[in-house]
């Protein structure tokens, strides 16, 4: 049985692999490149987690998406990522075709299962993404113009799939932001020029480089590869990870990965984070008095995320944004006064990092 001093030092370990304790990094660059691919179906609060690991303001990961090196599209599963524009290549060869064999049952309820219809309803996206990059809700209005997409109860779907596998493919990626909405662009994708087995040996390492100690249940929740897959793999890096038990899991990690770190004691993490919904082993326990007792989490509601104080769910958060004022409300377990305090820091650390100078910002509490 692992011992509770021994649980502790796996979460503090893993929260100083993904740099929300220790030294920040560089910059948004650095943040994806180590974690490799962050999920970003909330795309305002992914750049959140970005910008606090990396000590930034989210607007220098705006910044970084319009110049085209972070992109935002999917890879890894059926869902968002921001990855770097040099990992996307290998990443979208190794795991788009078991990404889009997954989805083919949903592809025949959407009619999207005839090759032909979809590399016309393709090639009509990439000629209306020759002048530049539109919006989705405007390319959809060309594809219906055109007469290519009928309008009907599941074109909204529709529209989502195919432009889920123009990215798969390589066709696509995400341009410049416009306002609060992403936008698509054409992709010359180059040539990833990596043989299978040294890129799934790559995405091993790093995933455990940056997130561990993890098991390979975690990585295989994170990315669509087998466990045979994955062993060989890790049997390839050898000395490259190293690893420890927990209660008769294997854990791997990077053997050089700095000690953890005890500050800052508290977090605010963005919905989906990486640091939370990573690990099915060893989790976050949750604090006496947790306002959600045990009931798990409805993130659709959230429009923020848990935070963490102490290596323990302490409650979770809400960010409001009107003109020029930011409102983060804190619903919180029963912490001391001092754990009090620890989460009004990283309330606003984040508030610091999401707002424009001059925004008025207001920290609440809700009422227990």
């Amino acid at each position: 049985m692992t011992s509770d001093a021994a649980r502790r030092d796996i979460r503090a370990r893993r929260l100083a692999a993904q740099r929300l304790t220790g030294p920040s990094a560089s910059g948004p660059e650095q943040v994806v490149g180590e974690l490799l691919a962050v999920q970003s179906q909330d795309a305002p609060l992914a750049r959140l987690g970005i910008a606090l690991r990396a000590g930034c303001h989210t607007d220098a990961v705006v910044a970084a998406i319009d110049a085209g090196r972070l992109v935002r599209t999917h890879v890894l599963r059926p869902t968002w990522h921001y990855v770097l524009a040099t990992d996307l290549p290998w990443l979208l060869e190794l795991t788009s075709p078991r990404v889009v064999s997954g989805m083919a049952s949903r592809h025949r309820q959407l009619g999207l299962d005839d090759p032909a219809l979809v590399a016309r309803a393709l090639d009509a996206l990439a000629a209306r993404l020759a002048d530049g990059p539109l919006t989705r809700q405007q390319l959809q209005a060309r594809l219906v113009e055109r007469g290519t997409l009928a309008v009907d109860p599941l074109l909204g779907q529709r529209m989502g799939h195919l432009l889920l596998l123009a990215e798969l493919d390589g066709l696509i990626a995400s341009g410049p932001l416009a306002g609060r909405e992403h936008t698509y662009r054409l992709w010359d994708a180059p040539a990833p020029g990596r043989d299978r087995e040294d890129a799934i040996a790559e995405l091993t390492r790093r995933f455990f480089a940056h997130h561990g100690p993890a098991s390979i249940a975690d990585l295989m929740r994170w990315v669509r590869l087998n466990k045979r897959e994955i062993s060989t793999a890790i049997e390839l890096l050898g000395n490259r990870l190293a690893h420890t038990d927990a209660d008769g899991v294997r854990l791997y990690f990077d053997p050089d990965a700095p000690p953890p770190d005890p500050r800052p004691r508290a977090h605010l993490l963005s919905t989906f984070d990486e640091a939370f919904l990573t690990y099915r082993d060893v989790p976050w326990p949750r604090s006496g008095g947790h306002p959600s007792g045990d009931a798990p989490y409805r993130w659709a509601e959230s429009g923020g995320g848990p935070i963490l104080l102490d290596l323990a769910d302490a409650g979770s958060w809400r960010r409001t944004e009107r003109p020029g004022r930011l409102t983060v409300r804190l619903d919180l377990a029963a912490l001391s006064a001092s754990g009090r305090r620890e989460v009004a820091l990283a309330a606003r650390r984040v508030a610091d990092a999401l707002s424009a100078p001059g925004t008025q910002i207001d920290l609440e509490e809700s009422p227990r």
